[in-house]
């Protein structure tokens, strides 16, 4: 992963809730601990309000991810990258970002961690249509193991080239296989 990223615990912890607008739709609001606060500099109500246009943005930018299964691959994956880098990369820790892309996209709080997963461990060149988002999300549910191992890059050229010689078996053989690499740390 990047080195952009900010680390968590540096963050500002907000959470994301919804009130009616003057029209009585709902509206994402951004919602931060009193004593957090009053611990931030002045600035803090500008950096909220700049929060809630990039989420908001964001959102409008990734609405579609709920027909991921019908787009191209690198289509799905940069909404995934959209998403990953604005949880990441910002200064403010959303407690509940699972749950509110859940409900601003209109997907399962499952299928948001499956996406920001995507986004956050591959790249462009990491992505194909002969690759299956179920294929992907067995690697992303382990990528952080293989990335300890040192496996994750030596994982991401296997999963291509299988794809590409029409040797990549269903997603469940696929998760036995990163299983028994994990488990023999590379040595199978």
């Amino acid at each position: 992963m990047e080195d952009s990223v900010v680390s968590k615990v540096e963050r500002i912890l907000v959470r994301i809730d919804w009130l009616e607008d003057q029209n009585g739709r709902p509206e994402p609001e951004i919602v931060m601990d009193v004593a957090e606060y009053f611990d931030t500099d002045d600035s803090i109500i500008d950096d909220i309000s700049d929060l809630k246009k990039e989420y908001t943005e964001t959102v409008k930018t990734s609405r579609s991810l709920k027909y991921a299964g019908e787009k191209k691959r690198k289509e799905a994956w940069s909404m995934c990258r959209v998403l990953s880098d604005f949880t990441d990369k910002n200064k403010f820790n959303i407690v509940n970002i699972a749950e509110a892309l859940a409900r601003d996209l209109e997907i399962s709080a499952r299928n948001v961690k499956d996406f920001l997963d995507f986004g956050r461990w591959f790249e462009n060149t990491d992505v194909m249509d002969k690759v299956s988002l179920g294929h992907y999300r067995e690697l992303s549910e382990r990528a952080e193991r293989l990335d300890k191992l040192g496996l994750l890059g030596v994982e991401k050229t296997w999963l291509l080239d299988s794809a590409m010689s029409g040797s990549l078996r269903d997603s469940k053989k696929y998760r036995e296989r990163l299983n028994m690499v994990i488990r023999d740390g590379g040595t199978a």
